[in-house]
């Protein structure tokens, strides 16, 4: 992948491109990438994993958002520096103007945008902002025992990702930061990022930014998102219980509702009752969703997972079939309902759904950890074992694949093996020592 290449230009469509045209890019590139049709081009696998990464981040309303957001005030950060460049080197102000018009202009994929221009490259100099986090300061372009090994070839995709690597940790921007990760959830440099951004979770206050995290980014990310978030909130509930019913909280929720219209505010709303176990209130939420937006998948298998966790699986699985009916490229329903399935004992069709959400998304940990779970039922450890070392692979922090994993041991017989990762779960998430037996925790 090139250098600063966009998730739009990764599937060849325009920055304004419906849900339709971007399904239609996905299944161009998978066609003409997919390894089982095209075994010959070493390469192929990658593109394709672009390509789904790509496609991941623009169908879902709330992360392409963001992203576009992020687009912009780059976008804005290269005129003004431009803008300046040019002022300060004598040049006549209306070109100035006119290179200030072209370059906050959108581009068609392949046309030369900023991310090409003088202006990109000046956003390094020293003196641009940066975001600070505890102990970090620059966000490190190399892991310190991945600079002592031989440097990539320069046009190899490991060069071309190293490289696009520098200029985003040296700018220091979290939502370019989390925008790279997510591109390229494979790749060493994704780990960094994912590193720098959980030191940047703990020292933040920025609710907007960790609402995005929140909602989007998923795994720890997520999940420290809203522990940051509450932490953030205390203080200011307790003053709101001081300003009696035009508190700090119900001010700015009345705000919020006030300022939003569209079917976003109820998704997100939704997705923070679902958090705070408001299963009622977010199932009415979800329902406003699809009233304003009856296609709207993500909203079909936000409501499925409430569904779900009221223990309503027929509704759930009902919500779960319009959303992939929407989207059959939906891995993260098809992964949900395959989790859905592994709960109700139908261990076939959850393998099939669990099986298409990992063709579909190479990157979900999740998925593997599922599957994982369902071959564990099955009593087939080593498939077992597999899938929960590709997830502890894709994700080094997810406490339950450890657990599993354990368990798979021990149904082999490796105790020791199990000793091991059970004691990493407990030491990633102390709760699940809940979950074994007394006898056995100081195995």
């Amino acid at each position: 992948m090139n250098g600063m290449k966009t998730p739009y230009e990764v599937l060849g469509v325009h920055r304004r491109a419906d849900g339709a045209t971007i399904r239609a890019a996905l299944r161009r590139t998978a066609k003409r990438y997919h390894p089982d049709l095209h075994a010959e081009d070493p390469a192929g696998e990658q593109h394709l994993k672009e390509a789904i990464a790509a496609y991941q981040m623009l169908k879902n309303p709330q992360q392409r958002a963001a992203y576009d957001r992020y687009l912009k005030r780059r976008t804005q950060r290269s005129v003004r520096l431009l803008r300046t460049a040019l002022t300060s080197a004598g040049l006549a102000s209306t070109v100035v103007i006119a290179l200030t018009v072209w370059l906050s202009t959108p581009h068609e994929p392949g046309v030369p945008g900023p991310d090409r221009t003088v202006g990109a490259e000046q956003a390094k100099k020293p003196g641009t902002p940066e975001v600070a986090a505890p102990d970090a300061g620059r966000i490190p372009a190399q892991d310190p025992v991945a600079s002592r090994k031989e440097e990539p070839d320069a046009a190899s995709p490991e060069a071309t990702l190293q490289s696009e690597w520098k200029q985003i940790a040296g700018k220091g921007d979290p939502l370019a930061v989390w925008a790279f990760a997510a591109r390229n959830p494979q790749a060493p440099e994704a780990g960094l990022a994912r590193s720098w951004l959980l030191r940047l979770i703990e020292a933040t206050e920025d609710a907007s930014f960790l609402n995005t995290l929140r909602i989007d980014a998923g795994g720890v990310l997520a999940e420290r998102a809203q522990q940051r978030l509450d932490a953030l909130a205390q203080p200011v509930q307790a003053a709101a219980g001081h300003e009696g019913a035009t508190g700090l909280a119900a001010k700015g929720e009345r705000q919020k509702e006030a300022s939003s219209k569209g079917a976003t505010f109820y998704l997100e709303r939704g997705a923070r009752r679902i958090g705070e176990a408001d299963l009622d209130r977010a199932i009415a939420d979800f329902d406003e969703a699809i009233r304003l937006e009856p296609g709207n998948a993500a909203a079909y298998g936000h409501r499925a997972g409430a569904w779900a966790r009221k223990g309503d699986n027929d509704r759930a699985l009902a919500d779960y079939e319009t959303a992939i009916r929407i989207d059959p490229a939906n891995a993260v329903a098809l992964r949900d309902r395959g989790t859905l399935w592994r709960r109700m004992g139908a261990h076939d069709r959850a393998l099939l759904d669990l099986d298409q959400a990992i063709r579909l998304g190479f990157s979900d940990a999740a998925a593997y950890n599922e599957r994982g779970q369902v071959w564990l039922d099955k009593a087939n450890y080593d498939r077992a074992i597999a899938d929960f070392n590709q997830a502890i692979k894709l994700d080094p922090n997810l406490a339950g694949a450890y657990f599993n994993r354990a368990v798979a041991f021990r149904g082999k017989g490796d105790l020791s093996g199990a000793a091991t990762d059970f004691q990493l779960a407990i030491g990633l998430n102390p709760s699940f020592a809940a979950l074994l037996p007394p006898a056995q925790r100081a195995d």
